[in-house]
């Protein structure tokens, strides 16, 4: 008898469950049909051109040897991986610059719609459509070390973007000063010594009240929590003047992946 009952719920409970799949379903094709769902299409359809696709995740794989492993000591290595595969990371980088600011405005229009939409179900099926660029690339980095007898043993660690920025723009700038034999290096850096004297803070002051007080990249400013740089658009490394001309605002953020390349 208690076996009867049990199969009769479980039996309800399946119907129950296929009743409400059949409902949801015919919501969404209710919604599909809907001036709401045209204007989600026409928004992802309009950013998917723009944006630059693809996971965020890299995975790296570093041998150590045991000293290092146990200490997690792998950023001489890595360093030395960003600087023989130094232009896929450059893109890597630059992908981050040119999504970022178009995902912030993707984020704002799809909130919009979003709040508009009081079913549950539906919510969940715009946030599965929702558009996944490359925002904040990160590494997956796999370290390992090989013993004698030939075992492998290895851990994962995340390197977040704001790692990767940093050393990716150590590298850069190892790259930059190597370009320059020792007398252009000596002379550049007169140069750069002399045109950074001429940047004053009234200049500065002039510059941001220009720019309203925003990075001319991402498009933030101090009221949202960055620190915002006047920056050189070409590089003092490069020729560039301390001139209004040649001069932008920047978030913290956009100046360090910048680095001493020019806009």
């Amino acid at each position: 008898m208690e076996l009867i009952v049990i199969g009769f719920i479980v039996g309800l409970i399946f119907i129950s469950c296929l009743i409400k799949k059949k409902i949801n379903e015919k919501n969404i094709e209710k919604f599909k049909k809907s001036s709401l769902y045209n204007e989600f299409v026409s928004l992802n359809s309009y950013y998917e051109t723009k944006f630059i696709l693809g996971e965020n995740r890299k995975e790296i794989q570093i041998n150590l040897r045991w000293q290092e492993f146990q200490s997690n000591i792998y950023q001489k290595k890595l360093r030395e991986i960003i600087r023989s595969n130094y232009s896929p990371f450059t893109q890597l980088i630059q992908i981050h610059l040119i999504n970022l600011p178009l995902y912030n405005s993707y984020e704002n229009n799809w909130l919009l719609i979003k709040n508009k939409i009081n079913d549950k179900v539906i919510g969940k099926f715009i946030e599965l459509n929702k558009l996944k660029p490359i925002v904040f690339p990160f590494l997956e980095i796999v370290l390992f070390y090989r013993t004698r007898s030939g075992d492998v043993i290895s851990k994962k660690l995340i390197h977040k973007y704001d790692e990767l920025l940093r050393d990716y723009q150590i590298v850069t700038k190892q790259i930059e000063l190597e370009t320059f034999n020792h007398h252009e290096k000596q002379k550049n850096k007169e140069y750069i010594r002399i045109e950074r004297s001429k940047m004053s803070d009234s200049l500065r002051f002039e510059i941001l009240k220009r720019d309203n007080y925003r990075c001319q990249v991402c498009g933030l400013s101090a009221k949202e929590g960055v620190v915002l740089h006047v920056d050189h658009i070409k590089a003092l490394a490069r020729g560039g003047k301390t001139e209004i001309d040649n001069l932008h605002t920047l978030c913290e953020r956009c100046n360090l992946g910048k680095g001493v390349k020019s806009l």
